[in-house]
């Protein structure tokens, strides 16, 4: 009879201490991986809008800020560089067209009009696909800060794993030779 007793009691005890340490566990458990934050992408855009790369930097891709400054550097070199040499061919024909030598560079005296003004074309339309290269990288980077923040909390785990298995055909009737390509998707 005293063991029955006992028993009942080393049970209830046994449940007693196991809601105290299972409520510690739990609350230990969030605190140490709280759930996700929201991550927005109307806030990367707006950030990578006003300071190209600052919504790579919100997404934590910081790899891809000095890619957008150095093709921004590049094509800011290169809109300088057509624009200072669309303008030296430039003046160099408004002088020839007015017969003032006094504006006229001594660097083009051997050279015809027709070959400064396709090398003034020449380098405007460079400068303009510079300006138009810069205008899309700008764009690139606002819609890669959105995109990323769109899939910021994206898991990527071994069931979302792509694959692909190389097996020769498995026919017996078959004489021809070949390889197969295979998929498994795991749900």
């Amino acid at each position: 009879m005293i063991n029955k007793g006992y028993s009942v009691l080393f049970i209830a005890l046994l449940l007693c201490i196991k809601g105290i340490y299972a409520g510690d566990f739990n609350t230990a458990f969030l605190h140490a991986n709280p759930p996700a934050k929201p991550h927005s992408p109307h806030l990367a855009s707006v950030l990578s809008a006003v300071v190209p790369g600052a919504g790579q930097v919100y997404n934590k891709k910081y790899w891809k800020v000095p890619v957008i400054y150095a093709g921004l550097g590049a094509l800011t070199y290169s809109i300088i560089y057509n624009q200072n040499n669309y303008k030296s061919y430039q003046n160099e024909l408004i002088a020839r067209n007015n017969n003032d030598s006094n504006k006229m560079n001594i660097k083009f005296s051997g050279y015809p009009n027709e070959y400064l003004s396709s090398n003034r074309d020449f380098f405007r339309n460079n400068r303009d696909l510079s300006i138009i290269g810069i205008a899309l990288l700008y764009t690139l980077n606002i819609v890669d800060a959105a995109v990323d923040a769109h899939l910021y909390n994206f898991d990527v785990n071994k069931s979302l794993s792509f694959k692909p298995n190389l097996a020769p055909p498995i026919s017996p009737y078959s004489q021809d030779i070949g390889l197969g390509i295979g998929m498994v998707f795991r749900f």
